[in-house]
Parts: C-alpha cells; structure tokens; sequence
C-alpha cells in the first residue's frame, strides 16, 4: 500500500510538468504555421495590381499605369541625311538652300545653291554654287563653304554689261534657336571673303532632318 502511494505521489509531482510541456510544443507549432501562412501569402500580395475607385456595376477598379515619357530632342536627332534653307540680309543680300547629310550629329558636309543680290552701288546679281562643312558643339556650330560665283552686274550705255565668275569663301558661326526632332531654326553670321575684301551677312535659316 505504501508502494502504491509512493507511486500516486510520483505521478502528481510529473503530470504538471508534462502539461506545461505538451501546451509549450503547441504554442511553438501554432506560431510556425502561422509564419508559413505570411510568407506563402506575401508573393500573391505583392503580385496583386493596386486596386484603383469601384468600376462600373461596383467592379474593382484597377490603377491604370502612365505610359511612359517620351525623351527631349537631343543633339542625335541630326545624324542622317538634312535639307536647309537660309536667307541672309547685308551689303550682301542672299538665299541658300543645302543638302547634305550629318555625320555621328556631330559633323556635316553639304552642296549648296544658292542666288544673291549685291546691294552696293553699281547693283547687280549673282549665281553661287558651292559645298561645305559645319562642325557642330552642342546647339552651336561653325562652318565654311568653298563657291563659286557668277556675278552679272548692271550697265549703262556706257559700260559694258559682261558676267564675271570668281572663288569665294564664306565662313559663319550661329546656333540653334529652336531644335526639334526633325527641324531646327538658326541664326548665322557669315564673313564673305575673296581673299582681298570680305562682307558681313545676317542670316536665318531652317533645316529639316530625316
């Protein structure tokens, strides 16, 4: 019977402690289920598109996403081939117009056409035709052309009326005033020079790029 007693005490004094352990195990097993559950659930949240105002018939809406922002017009937008015009006024008054083509946007070589009229006091007129490079620094850029002029000037009873053709050089600085993917608007100086005398030209042109 002591034994028996012994034994009925030995089982009180361990049941408690058994409890505590068998309620710890279910706690922890109750705490990693519930971290699987988040981490499970945390791709699909973050996949989920953002859920915009109700659409029609009380429908989730759904954040309509911008399109994307179209990039300024750079320098680049020159390379290729180019078509131009100009009209200059001085002692010099003169049309121009150029094709050419741009290389790398920051090189360009072109053939040129062009008339004018020479307002000095004899008057007169000319033919140009010539070709050229511009090298281009940002909106700004420098050039010269190499022409040929054919230059009829006004007679009088007692002139005689002759054509003359001679080499010119025209070198010119300017920029950009406006540029635009494919067109550009620029103001130029030009410096006419026969190697002898030169004339000065203000001149505003626009080119249209491929």
């Amino acid at each position: 019977m002591v034994a028996a007693m012994h034994h009925a005490v030995r089982l009180r004094r361990v049941g408690p402690g058994l409890r505590l352990c068998l309620a710890l195990g279910v706690s922890l097993g109750a705490v990693a289920a519930a971290g699987s559950a988040h981490a499970q659930s945390a791709p699909a949240a973050a996949a989920a598109p953002a859920i915009g105002p109700p659409g029609p018939l009380g429908a989730p809406g759904v954040t309509p996403v911008a399109p994307p922002v179209g990039t300024a017009a750079t320098a680049a937008d020159r390379d290729g081939v180019f078509l131009a015009g100009s009209l200059g006024v001085g002692l010099i008054s003169m049309a121009d117009l150029r094709v050419g083509w741009v290389i790398g946007s920051r090189v360009s070589v072109f053939a040129s056409l062009g008339a004018a009229a020479l307002l000095v006091e004899e008057g007169g007129s000319a033919r140009i035709v010539g070709g050229g490079a511009r090298l281009w620094y940002g909106a700004g850029f420098a050039e010269a052309r190499l022409v040929e002029v054919r230059e009829s000037r006004a007679c009088d009873f007692e002139t005689v009326c002759r054509d003359s053709t001679a080499p010119l050089a025209i070198f010119g600085f300017g920029g950009e005033l406006v540029h635009r993917r494919h067109v550009g608007v620029e103001l130029r100086g030009d410096i006419i020079t026969d190697g002898h005398n030169a004339q000065y030209m203000l001149a505003l042109g626009v080119s249209v790029y491929r």
